[in-house]
């Protein structure tokens, strides 16, 4: 496969790779069939308030819940929909490393600006194992690869030697970091000499994810509050440290309110009370119950507080 180590390393990449990327939901109707209207509405909210990029079928975005056929129709739709006016990265979640492969050549006439792919969720890998399978994925295609290292849901964690290995491929561009030690930041800025994004993937500790040298985070509460998560991340990343804190210290309190429930039904209930999507409807199986009616109750009646001018 041919490699550009140009391609991947210069053109654009800062504007993609860091500051706050949404990883957006994917709307649905009520009959659960993919929502195109209110997805095209997502991207565009996106666009107008200037988000650099937008994670597509992502974890948020329910990938697990689709079937290929629809995978590809959300991709395709999303980057027709945002018309070069916004970069767009596929969520690539393959449980198995010839799957990811596949799922990166059926989108890969798509016109997205890379793919995030995480490891196998299924069974525990060793190191040399997560490389090879890295590796291979990253040389089915010449778009950019971000890593997704989330040792709490896939029970396998890139050990920073491996990161490091794996950092030396050209088109590894980066790497969501949902491991729990902010001090892996510091490490991994210091081992790997070239531009590599090191990008958080947890709301409720990106504001010192960044201060810690983080480039950026992949953000779900972005789904709702773009502008704020975009300028928290442009302060931060411009030293503007008690402008980013007093936006912060406002935003914690949406964060912690949309960690209630399994994601992504406290967004999507979210999106749904501010007008974005259509309908909150998930595919996600959980008890409709008095506990789940009476957090639609108490999250609407925050939001309207949260959003009044």
């Amino acid at each position: 496969m041919k490699q550009s180590s140009n391609k991947v390393k210069e053109k654009g990449q800062k504007r993609i790779f860091s500051g706050s990327i949404a990883a957006i939901v994917t709307p649905m109707n009520e009959d659960g069939s993919i929502d195109k209207i209110s997805l095209k509405k997502v991207v565009e909210y996106h666009i107008k308030e200037k988000t650099q990029s937008i994670v597509v079928c992502g974890t948020t975005g329910e990938f697990y819940k689709l079937t290929q056929k629809e995978y590809m129709d959300v991709i395709f739709s999303a980057v027709e929909y945002a018309d070069n006016k916004i970069p767009i990265i596929a969520g690539n979640n393959s449980d198995s490393t010839r799957g990811a492969v596949l799922t990166n050549k059926l989108v890969q006439k798509s016109q997205i600006a890379g793919h995030l792919v995480n490891a196998p969720f299924s069974r525990i890998l060793s190191q040399e194992e997560l490389y090879a399978h890295f590796k291979e994925i990253s040389y089915s295609t010449d778009s950019p690869q971000i890593l997704y290292n989330v040792p709490s849901r896939t029970k396998n964690n890139l050990s920073l030697s491996t990161i490091y290995k794996l950092s030396k491929i050209d088109n590894i561009v980066g790497i969501k970091e949902s491991h729990p030690s902010l001090r892996r930041i510091v490490i991994m800025k210091k081992l790997i000499n070239r531009r590599f994004y090191i990008l958080g993937g947890n709301d409720l500790n990106f504001f010192q994810f960044i201060l810690n040298g983080g480039d950026g985070v992949i953000s779900v509460v972005a789904n709702i509050a773009a502008n704020v998560v975009r300028s928290i991340c442009d302060f931060l990343l411009s030293e503007k440290i008690e402008k980013a804190k007093k936006l912060h210290y406002k935003l914690r309190k949406l964060i912690v309110q949309l960690s209630y429930f399994i994601n992504p039904i406290p967004i999507k209930l979210a999106c749904h009370k501010v007008g974005l999507i259509r309908s909150s409807f998930s595919r996600i199986e959980v008890d409709r119950n008095d506990d789940l009616e009476k957090y639609h109750l108490s999250l609407k009646k925050f939001l309207s507080k949260f959003f009044k001018k």
